[in-house]
C-alpha cells in the first residue's frame, strides 16, 4: 500500500489526523513481513462439480446457481482453509463465460486476496497507532 492510500482510509476514521502522524505510524509498519504471513493463508483451487460447498451438495449448488456454465472452471480461494469467493465465471467477460484457465485466475484472485487483507490490516494499524 502506498502513503497516499493510507492516508485516505485514515482521514475516513480519523479526520484530524496530521500528515506527519498518518507517516509516522505508516513508515513504522513492516509491510513485507505482514505480506509473508498473509500469503500462506491464501490458497485456491479448481472445483470439480463433485464436492459439497460450505455443506451444500455440490448437484444442489449446480441447481441452484443461474450463474455456473456447463464447460469451464469453477475457482475456490480460501483463506486458512475456509471458502472466501467461488468464481463460477470468466469475470472480465460479458455474462457467464466459461474461465479457461482456473489456475491462473485463481492465482490472480487470490494474490489479489492477500493484497487487500494486507492493506486492510496496514489501514487498521496506522490507525492503532494514532488513536
Amino acid at each position: 500500500m502506498n502513503f497516499d492510500n493510507a492516508k485516505t482510509a485514515t482521514r475516513l476514521t480519523l479526520p484530524d489526523a496530521t500528515d506527519e502522524q498518518i507517516q509516522a505510524a505508516f513508515d513504522a509498519i513492516d509491510q513485507d513481513a505482514l505480506h509473508a504471513a498473509e500469503a500462506p493463508l491464501w490458497t485456491h483451487e479448481i472445483w470439480d462439480r463433485t464436492s459439497p460447498i460450505n455443506g451444500i451438495p455440490a448437484v444442489d449448488v449446480l441447481d441452484q446457481r443461474n450463474d455456473i456454465p456447463a464447460t469451464g472452471d469453477v475457482v475456490i480461494v480460501k483463506r486458512d482453509g475456509g471458502i472466501v469467493l467461488f468464481q463460477p465465471h470468466d469475470a472480465e467477460q460479458p455474462g457467464f463465460a466459461p474461465i479457461v484457465d482456473g489456475a491462473a485466475v485463481g492465482a490472480q484472485m487470490a494474490a489479489q486476496s492477500v493484497t487487500e487483507s494486507v492493506d486492510s490490516q496496514i489501514i487498521g494499524l496506522v490507525a492503532d497507532a494514532i488513536g
